[in-house]
Formats: structure tokens, C-alpha cells, sequence
């Protein structure tokens, strides 16, 4: 996994296609955030998956 300890991906809530890719290679759902201060249309907020090098070397082992 190239060094790193854990790749993060942030998806627009209605981009359901993408959320299924994510899913389906591993990456964990962890959170919604919600900018309160952002004020413009169209905003829905950010989904954060995350998926960690023990869970890379568990599901893809080389």
C-alpha cells in the first residue's frame, strides 16, 4: 500500500455509483460532515470512507 497507513475518499452523498465502487474494494464508511457555515446551493455535505492498511493487507493479500 505504499507506505501509507490508511487512504481516505470523500464522496458527494448522491454520487450512489461511486459509493458502491468504495464499498465494494474495502473502504469503510466513517462520517458525514456538514458544514454549517457553507451557504451556497447545492450543498449536501461530504461522506467519509476510510481504508486501513490492516484492512488492505486482509483483503487483498499479494
Amino acid at each position: 500500500m505504499m507506505g501509507l497507513k490508511r487512504i481516505i475518499a470523500v464522496v458527494k452523498p448522491d454520487n450512489i455509483a461511486l459509493r458502491k465502487i468504495i464499498e465494494k474494494i474495502g473502504m469503510k464508511f466513517e462520517k458525514i460532515l456538514k458544514m454549517d457555515d457553507i451557504h451556497y446551493s447545492g450543498y449536501d455535505g461530504e461522506l467519509y470512507y476510510a481504508l486501513t492498511k490492516d484492512e488492505y493487507s486482509a483483503n487483498f493479500k499479494q
